[in-house]
């Protein structure tokens, strides 16, 4: 990632007191604003399952997990009694590491408390320890669970780009727009500008995947009209 982008000058003044990595404080408003709209994307769709007439604990612990919902009733389940059918799930399926994965993709995509947060952590780490066929999302959430909650950029930075490349022949806009947030934070805590360069060229990636994301033509015009004001 150290290469130039061609959004960055040369002569970049340095990022203003503001957004340094005093981090408490992101008074810039331009990059307060590109970090404050990037939210959290679920791994993966969740819907679909066609429920199936057996009532059997691998099953109620399967919908209740994946779904969200009381088997055979279809009832929907709280955050912490989904949480409860996922560990289930852990327990009874033949695909524990399958398993492990959905519960942190619940606890990342639905969880309220430090401890949720933290267990999804823990099952994407488990999921990418595991090795085999480890699905992006993993290292993405993971990555995001590092910048966001734990704070550091660093080790968000190399698992989004283990995500970038395990979905090299898929790419993903969201991948780019989560890496350009990281970039950023990085700007911000190591007062690097060249970083917001590198931040812009992810989203320019984003929107050609997808060009009506508003998550990255927002990002990309508070970020470029942050560059415009340093020269």
């Amino acid at each position: 990632m150290t290469a130039r982008s061609p959004h960055t000058q040369t002569d970049a003044k340095t990022l203003p007191q503001a957004i340094r990595p005093a981090v408490r404080r992101r008074n810039s408003r331009a990059v307060a604003l590109a970090v404050s709209l990037l939210v959290p994307c679920a791994g993966l769709a969740q819907g679909g399952l066609t429920p199936p007439a057996e009532v059997t604990p691998e099953i109620i612990a399967l919908r209740g997990c994946v779904e969200g919902v009381s088997h055979p009733s279809g009832q929907p389940l709280s955050v912490e009694d989904q949480g409860a059918a996922c560990d289930d799930h852990v327990a009874l399926a033949e695909d524990a590491i399958g398993a492990i994965f959905f519960r942190g993709l619940h606890f990342f995509d639905h969880g309220i408390t430090d401890a949720h947060r933290a267990q999804a952590f823990d099952d994407f780490s488990r999921v990418i320890d595991a090795g085999g066929d480890v699905p992006s999302a993993a290292y993405a959430n993971r990555a995001w669970l590092h910048v966001r909650h734990l704070g550091d950029a660093d080790a968000a930075l190399a698992d989004i780009d283990n995500a970038i490349a395990l979905a090299a022949e898929t790419p993903r806009s969201g991948h780019f727009e989560r890496r350009a947030y990281i970039l950023t934070a990085k700007a911000q805590r190591d007062n690097e500008p060249a970083l917001i360069g590198l931040a812009l060229d992810d989203l320019d990636r984003a929107l050609a995947l997808r060009p009506d994301s508003r998550t990255a033509l927002r990002m990309r015009d508070a970020l470029t009209g942050y560059l415009r004001d340093l020269r």
